[in-house]
């Protein structure tokens, strides 16, 4: 039986009882006062902080006068990066548990009985579990919807259990959740130029991976997407020190042959690792430790996670607001209407659900005087990688922690409030990528919008699975047109 990943907790009425996997930690975090008023909980990236912090004797250092909420979040949150919660200790600050820039530790809490964890699985009991599972929402859900299927926003597939969405913290005395980014100041100020992101996001992706590759075995998930192209190219000062791999189903595509062939001519050691199939008891694991809240292709082929040798990978996850993943094809039109919980939806490629309707509609009321293009940003990061992307990690990074580069604050403040044309007419990823090495760039990248992926869904009509594939494919194209 795997060990799970993630941290469990419950909350007494003075303090958090936590259980963290193994390999994750706890560090106290203390201000200018010599008080501690917080602690980060997971993996931490110490090679590369934010301005006035410091790491001494295993604890976090910030050199701020911590006050208010607000300052915690600026001035802590915002400059620590890797796999992280953050819980403050009460006073000014509240009892709160915050997640890091792409919750990449999922939590699932229950206010009942006051417990949270990366998933149900680990808050429940075996028979607790199995009495809460909404099997009709599952089936509808998750397993109707084929390999790919997920139960978005905050809802989940255990009565009385919600998820903590991304950029939302959960107050520990009255176990509920509010957003706290994106600021609103943020967003008032003026936007960022070209030149400024590209510099901004090139410093913040070299950072993270030199730091990680300056004390653990790294290697890069490559594949010709433009995403993971640029985790490579961040890796330009430490190519020495960091591998990659690609996974294959033993048919050689455009994903498998341009990594090999570019990794080749760089310098840098690629494997290309056959998926090993999980069994059907591997796959029933799967689910459970996911808490029967989302599929995808992960769920057959985990098991070759564990043939990596490496410390940790790294993933492209996250670089997709950079180029409106959402929208992509209507940028110039995407304010012309407003955002809507149906629509936003369909472009998840979810099926029609009254719940996870009434869901997002909830989510969309604090944020719907935004730009209709930010609004999508967000739903893609919070409504799809927070509900279907991070919450696959309690099983997904039992073998091998995965952390992204892309998954800083620095560069999400950047992809949320640079000009909409600036990120599709102006090639900015690209531009990102030729600031950090040129010569990775020069390789063909399998791009949105070329030949390639137009053959997308006539492939995965082939597979198992195929036609309720594309019918989300479609579901999403014939949303792109209201």
């Amino acid at each position: 039986m795997v060990e799970p990943f993630g941290i469990a907790g419950r909350v007494g009425e003075e303090r958090v009882e936590l259980r963290l996997s193994r390999g994750l930690r706890s560090w106290p975090i203390r201000d200018t006062s010599g008080g501690i008023i917080a602690s980060a909980h997971g993996f931490l990236v110490e090679g590369w902080l934010g301005a006035g912090l410091s790491v001494a004797n295993g604890e976090i250092h910030t050199t701020a006068a911590i006050s208010t909420p607000a300052d915690f979040e600026k001035k802590v949150i915002f400059g620590l990066c890797g796999l992280l919660l953050f819980e403050t200790r009460g006073g000014a600050l509240g009892r709160r548990l915050y997640p890091d820039c792409g919750g990449t530790i999922p939590i699932v809490y229950c206010a009942e009985n006051r417990r949270f964890g990366a998933s149900a699985n680990q808050i429940f009991d075996t028979a607790e579990y199995d009495r809460r599972l909404l099997q009709k929402r599952v089936d509808k859900l998750v397993n109707k919807e084929g390999q790919a299927g997920w139960i978005s926003g905050t809802l989940t597939a255990h009565a009385g259990t919600e998820r903590l969405l991304a950029n939302h913290y959960l107050d520990l005395d009255r176990f509920t959740a509010h957003r706290f980014w994106p600021h609103e100041e943020m967003l008032a100020a003026p936007p960022p130029t070209l030149t400024q992101a590209v510099e901004t996001v090139a410093h913040a992706m070299e950072g993270f991976v030199e730091a990680l590759a300056g004390r653990h075995h790294v290697t890069i998930s490559l594949t010709a997407g433009v995403d993971s192209r640029l985790v490579l190219a961040a890796s330009r000062k430490v190519m020495d020190r960091i591998s990659a791999y690609t996974l294959s189903s033993g048919v050689e595509t455009y994903d498998q042959t341009v990594p090999r062939k570019m990794c080749a001519a760089l310098g840098i050691h690629h494997e290309i690792l056959p998926i090993i199939v999980a069994t059907a008891d591997e796959m029933e694991i799967w689910d459970r430790e996911v808490g029967h809240a989302a599929r995808s292709p992960n769920r057959t082929s985990y098991p070759t996670m564990a043939r990596i040798d490496a410390d940790m990978a790294l993933t492209g996850l996250f670089g997709e607001p950079a180029r409106c993943f959402l929208y992509a094809d209507e940028w110039r039109t995407i304010e012309n209407a407003q955002a809507s919980p149906a629509n936003i939806l369909a472009r998840l490629k979810q099926p029609q659900d009254s719940e996870q309707e009434a869901n997002v509609s909830a989510w969309l009321a604090p944020i719907a005087h935004l730009l209709r293009s930010v609004i999508l940003d967000l739903a893609y990061i919070e409504l799809r990688m927070s509900s279907w992307g991070m919450a696959q990690a309690p099983i997904q990074r039992t073998s091998l922690w995965m952390l992204m580069p892309f998954a800083q604050w620095s560069i999400q403040n950047i992809f949320l409030t640079l000009p909409v044309e600036l990120r599709t007419c102006e090639p900015v990823l690209r531009l990102i990528g030729n600031r950090l090495w040129p010569d990775a760039m020069e390789w063909p990248i399998n791009a949105y919008g070329t030949w390639r992926d137009r053959l997308g869904p006539l492939n995965k009509l082939a597979q198992i699975d195929g036609l309720k594939t594309v019918q989300r494919y479609i579901r999403k194209r014939m949303a792109r047109q209201h």
